[in-house]
């Protein structure tokens, strides 16, 4: 059993490397996190316009939707009721 350890040690030069390329590749992923939060905060104000456009859009459409069918109920009164 202690000849089994032994061949699973790991030197200590080794270990640093491994120590040191882990330490590199989580700088790594959090500036790669930072990047993709500030691409995300910049975008935001964009969206939020863009949502306003289309609500406003959407009233529009209602308000319009709303004129036709009173039009519509014009026509059909005026259709009952000309002589």
């Amino acid at each position: 059993m202690n000849s089994k350890l032994q061949d699973e040690v790991v030197s200590p030069q080794l270990l640093r490397t491994y120590e040191q390329d882990s330490e590199q590749a989580e700088r790594q992923e959090f500036r790669g996190i930072e990047a993709a939060v500030e691409r995300l905060t910049q975008a935001d104000p964009e969206i939020e316009i863009s949502i306003e456009k289309l609500a406003m859009d959407v009233n529009n459409g209602k308000r319009r939707l709303a004129g036709a069918e009173k039009r519509v109920q014009d026509f059909k009164y005026n259709a009952f009721h000309s002589p």
